[in-house]
């Protein structure tokens, strides 16, 4: 509060039932305690009809509170009569008062010791910080929700304060009804945005531990941020890149997949087609290495359906590529073995197919040559067996003799019969020549 002068208001005395004495201005009800109608957005309100909503606000905003545990209000005012008095309209509207700091440098020193969940700040404070200087402390150190209060709403004020992100901005004086609603919808609206920096967070802790490079850009292609693993790969940070087209961060290879890479981004910018795979690109890392590559592009889109951004990932796919070659190279190898010995299989196989044809080339021969001069020893030992002429012992060496003969050409037969099954030549086959 800037000393010397004239405050613009001062604390009113109290009226009964919790009302406010203070001066009515533009907005307020005017006709609030009467039965006169009065204008209110949407047509006039009688005292009756007045009654009604202010009755059914009030306890829809009770029905809020009663879900919640009471949540407590830090209350900044450097005037201790206002400051009593703003902590009587804060209790009745079922709040609790943590504390009052007659100053900012006092209130961020409570804040230090403990978290309100919401701040009640005067703007014009005593002491060399301002209650709007004070809101962005608290904004950057605590993620307070803060409403302000202020008998001022010149445009630079009102500017300056925006500036600070607050949860609202209450006209001294207020009412009762102003300040509840106003804290109910600051309280609300401060768990939203809790809820959603817990979510970025988390979001946040998935793209980091996220071995897949994610680059997010936005609807023209610019990038808006890259995970650490697309840092990683593209040996570049956020800030150097923010900005940059797509196309000029990641160098590729070839200027096919350059082609491929535009048209999979213009598919996902105009039609909002997310890329059916992958494709494997050649990325040009440090020192003009290629990387291989797997690149992905996504659309993100709007509710409506409009197109919000794009989202690329890319995975390093160097060792599936080194994979694949030694698979290739091993399959080569066996297909090289394979080949060499078949080969080897066939001219073992030559070479045993010629041994036994030779085999069998000599056995049919052989026992070709047995038979011819066993046919006519045979033939004499029968006849000497049958001839009366002949001593008795001589017939008997005689059937001996033909015995043992038909005995080898048994042999003999059963030799060339084998070579018959085998499918090699038999004494038929011979015939020609030995005759």
């Amino acid at each position: 509060m800037p000393t010397g002068g004239a405050r613009p208001w001062t604390r009113p005395a109290r009226v009964a039932a919790g009302g406010s004495a203070w001066p009515a201005r533009r907005g307020h009800d005017p006709g609030a305690g009467t039965g006169a109608p009065v204008a209110w957005p949407g047509g006039l309100l009688s005292g009756h009809a007045r009654r009604t909503r202010d009755t059914e606000l009030s306890a829809c905003i009770d029905r809020k509170i009663e879900t919640m545990s009471t949540p407590s209000i830090l209350i900044v005012e450097d005037e201790a009569l206002t400051a009593e008095d703003i902590r009587a309209h804060v209790e009745e509207a079922g709040y609790e008062v943590s504390a009052i700091a007659a100053s900012a440098t006092e209130a961020l020193d409570l804040l230090a010791g403990s978290r309100p969940d919401a701040v009640l700040m005067d703007i014009v404070l005593e002491g060399e910080m301002d209650g709007i200087a004070a809101a962005e402390q608290i904004r950057k150190l605590y993620q307070i929700p803060v409403v302000f209060l202020s008998a001022y709403s010149e445009r630079e004020l009102v500017e300056r304060a925006q500036a600070t992100q607050p949860y609202g901005y209450l006209l001294k004086p207020f009412d009762q009804r102003e300040l509840r609603t106003t804290l109910a919808l600051a309280l609300h609206n401060a768990a939203r945005d809790k809820e959603m920096r817990d979510q970025q967070r988390w979001l946040q802790a998935v793209l980091a531990s996220l071995h897949e490079g994610v680059i997010m850009a936005d609807r023209q292609g610019r990038i808006m941020a890259l995970n650490r693993a697309a840092e990683v790969l593209l040996d570049r940070q956020t800030d150097q890149v923010a900005g940059a087209p797509l196309t000029t961060v990641l160098n590729l290879a070839s200027p096919a997949q350059t082609v491929q890479l535009t048209e999979a981004m213009t598919r996902a910018t105009h039609l909002g087609e997310a890329m059916p795979a992958p494709v494997e690109v050649d990325l040009l890392g440090p020192g003009g290495m290629p990387q291989p590559t797997a690149l992905a592009v996504s659309p993100v889109t709007r509710d409506d359906g409009t197109l919000d951004g794009l989202v690329l990932s890319l995975v390093d796919v160097s060792r599936q590529r080194e994979a694949r070659q030694r698979l290739k190279n091993l399959n080569a190898e066996l297909e090289q073995r394979v080949t060499e010995r078949t080969g080897a299989l066939q001219q073992a196989t030559l070479r045993a197919e010629a041994a036994s044809a030779a085999k069998s080339n000599f056995l049919a021969r052989m026992s070709h040559e047995l038979r011819t001069p066993l046919n006519p020893i045979v033939a004499y030992a029968e006849m000497m067996t049958v001839d009366r002429s002949l001593p008795e012992d001589t017939r008997a060496m005689a059937e001996d003799m033909l015995a043992a003969g038909q005995h080898l050409l048994d042999l003999i037969g059963q030799l060339l019969a084998a070579s018959e099954q085998d499918g090699l030549p038999t004494e038929n086959n011979h015939g020609d020549a030995d005759a």
